[in-house]
């Protein structure tokens, strides 16, 4: 038996991650129907040569490997992934991230028993106790976080999201950074609140601002928030309240993060 749900991974240069990544999703208690896997530009020898060589361990879930030749970034990646995607549901990951080995099963279970289109759950820095708890069905409640709070806090990593294909909308390719936020916030325009589970099932080796790859450019982020904020406002996806206050919450947390990183 296997979850209605296709896994998109975009993948450039993470030959160190990828296994790790791929493992993740083969030890899941429910498999998820497929994982597609598209490389954005980069040499796909070492990806397929892995994909060769572990084809007896990754045998109980289809992949699809699709080759783009030039490097456009993840958001083109993730919608070229989304577009040929077959399951029910999309989930994404990241090649430098994990699973917590119950995720599809837990998430899953919830998208379907309320029939939602969009949930998220927590994401955290890994370590051994985290990624190696068990949970039950029977303990476990939908959690609910009002859209407001995204004033205050960008809330969702991407790793974390299971999305109904029919609901989704493609990621701004045109936004290097923010990208993610701008797509939830399209996606639940016209939701109050976002359901989601309230414990960490997906997990990073790294911190989300301060260290390698594209979060590493504070400013850059900082910048590309308030073109987020500037484009879901232009559309009418956010109030002019929304718009006005988190901008001021961002330009007041900016410098702090910035001096953080310095100091």
């Amino acid at each position: 038996m296997s979850a209605n749900v296709s896994v998109v991974i975009p993948f450039y240069n993470s030959e160190k991650t990828i296994l790790r990544t791929l493992y993740s999703i083969f030890n899941q208690s429910l498999k998820p129907l497929e994982i597609v896997i598209v490389v954005d530009g980069c040499n796909d020898v070492f990806i397929k040569s892995i994909l060769d060589e572990n084809r007896s361990n990754f045998s109980e879930i289809p992949i699809v490997l699709k080759v783009l030749v030039e490097n456009s970034g993840p958001s083109f990646a993730r919608n070229i992934g989304v577009q040929i995607s077959v399951g029910k549901y999309v989930a994404f990951l990241d090649s430098d991230d994990v699973w917590h080995s119950q995720k599809i099963e837990l998430q899953y279970y919830f998208m379907e028993k309320f029939s939602l289109y969009f949930s998220y759950h927590l994401y955290g820095r890994y370590t051994e106790t985290e990624f190696s708890k068990r949970f039950s069905l029977d303990e476990l409640n939908l959690r609910y976080k009002s859209k407001k709070m995204f004033i205050l806090k960008q809330y969702i990593a991407t790793p974390t999201v299971m999305v109904l294909k029919e609901k989704f909308i493609p990621f701004c390719e045109h936004l290097k950074y923010c990208e993610d936020y701008h797509c939830w916030l399209n996606i639940l325009e016209n939701e109050k609140e976002f359901s989601y589970l309230d414990f960490n099932l997906a997990f990073g080796f790294k911190n989300p601002i301060g260290e390698s790859g594209l979060s590493a450019n504070i400013y850059k982020m900082h910048k590309g928030f308030l073109k987020a904020n500037e484009l879901l406002y232009r559309d009418k996806k956010i109030s002019l309240f929304f718009y006005i206050f988190s901008n001021i919450l961002e330009c007041i947390k900016f410098p702090l993060r910035f001096f953080k990183r310095v100091l």
